[in-house]
């Protein structure tokens, strides 16, 4: 899945996903993902399928739920399962399928 819209708690809708980096013009060092609408930030990762945790305090590996009857994919703490965001998105294309 490419996710490119989330649901924003702040304007209590779904809206484009915002990437940017951390830190400006340093992506190695993680990404931040936000509300492009009102810059609500949603979640922070640091390295692949890894997320900052507010809840843990730390950082833990991220694990993406699939929600029932909905195209809609949760992002939660593989640690405590505290859910992060609702992401929506395009599903990704297998660049190994030899067509």
């Amino acid at each position: 899945m490419v996710a490119t819209q989330l649901h924003c708690p702040h304007c209590a809708a779904v809206q484009r996903a915002a990437v940017a980096p951390l830190l400006g013009g340093e992506r190695s060092l993680g990404i931040t993902v936000s509300c492009a609408h009102c810059g609500y930030l949603a979640f922070t990762m640091l390295k692949a399928a890894r997320i900052y945790c507010s809840v843990c305090d730390d950082v833990q590996p991220a694990v993406l739920k699939s929600v029932t009857a909905s195209e809609a994919k949760v992002l939660v703490c593989g640690s405590c399962l505290n859910a992060k965001a609702t992401l929506y998105g395009e599903r990704a294309v297998n660049s190994g399928s030899g067509s």
